[in-house]
């Protein structure tokens, strides 16, 4: 759900507003809670699976429990495991997960310390079809309730980074692959589960998507600033408001990422700040910021960052543009 609230621009600043949303969904009550997350853009060959996997990886290094579940008929995510490791009547997809029956944790495989991944295959689209044969939408929400009822409840566990003012990246240890027999170890509980879409998820996508009327889903649009990704993040937004005109309260939000932020382009500047402007609330910091640590909710300074000035100039002046349109309304 895209949209504009002017009550938070009047109360808070952008940067504040994107740090609470996105640290908002994981806890409630002191108990973790599962966050859904639909890496979607509305276009292929954005580079999706790029930023899913290296957002999974990123989570993982931090200390959370990530699973990425690969969509695509490519696969490109499932070559993240060991399959070596795995005996082959071991070997589920998420063909099987959504045509058979079978619980997710069954076909989830530990890649990195943390890091689990439900493989795809070249049959997804048997499961698309699955899908529209046996009007099978709500198969996603009865597997995603499957798993949760499987998994154990995990208490609030805050991360030593966390509460530091600064932190290095450096100073995360990169994860090693897993391989032999751990491949099979499965999560007992999960901070996050990552939807990598392909180009067009089709039946698929619109199953995943109605997760968010039974839990806290969210999509993340890694957006090129072009001509053609901002047309296909428009036809997305549109496409999630139609599936969900008839409940409006149960349309998952979707967070804009500028992605491949390249400023020798001449349209970058002019893209990136209409994204800001028109979408203040929802438009997250450019991929080449620090942009895994600000969707796990950490709002503190980070040391080495490789913060763009020229985006932070950008925003700036936008945030100064949206301050004088408040004081217009107040006026």
């Amino acid at each position: 759900m895209v949209t504009r609230n002017h009550k938070w621009e009047e109360d808070c600043t952008c940067d504040n507003a994107r740090a609470w949303t996105a640290s908002l969904a994981w806890k409630e009550k002191g108990v973790v809670v599962t966050r859904f997350l639909a890496i979607d853009s509305g276009k292929g060959g954005i580079g999706k699976t790029t930023w899913a996997q290296n957002l999974a990886y990123i989570l993982a290094v931090l200390g959370r429990k990530v699973a990425l579940v690969d969509t695509d008929k490519q696969a490109m995510s499932s070559n993240l495991v060991d399959v070596d490791a795995v005996p082959e009547k071991k070997w589920y997809t998420l063909t099987d997960v959504i045509r058979s029956g079978l619980p997710l944790l069954d076909a989830m495989y530990q890649a990195r310390t943390g890091l689990y991944v439900v493989p795809s295959d070249t049959n997804i689209e048997k499961a698309a079809n699955y899908i529209l044969v046996e009007e099978a939408t709500e198969v996603m929400v009865d597997r995603v309730g499957d798993l949760l009822a499987a998994l154990a409840s995990a208490s609030d566990h805050t991360l030593p980074w966390q509460e530091k003012e600064a932190i290095r990246i450096r100073d995360f240890k990169p994860l090693p692959r897993i391989l032999g027999p751990d491949v099979l170890v499965r999560p007992e509980y999960l901070d996050y589960v990552i939807f990598d879409f392909g180009g067009d998820p089709g039946a698929l996508g619109r199953a995943i998507r109605r997760i968010g009327s039974f839990q806290r889903f969210e999509i993340w649009a890694p957006v090129g600033l072009e001509f053609m990704p901002m047309q296909g993040f428009a036809q997305l937004a549109l496409t999630v408001k139609d599936m969900f005109k008839r409940k409006p309260e149960q349309e998952p939000p979707i967070y804009i990422v500028p992605f491949k932020v390249n400023h020798k382009r001449d349209l970058t500047t002019k893209y990136l700040a209409e994204l800001y402007f028109y979408y203040p609330q929802v438009t997250m910091r450019s991929v080449h910021d620090d942009g895994a640590l600000r969707v796990d909710g950490y709002t503190g300074h980070l040391e080495g960052s490789p913060n763009c000035a020229i985006c932070q100039e950008i925003h700036e002046y936008v945030r100064q543009q949206l301050a004088e349109q408040t004081a217009q309304r107040k006026g």
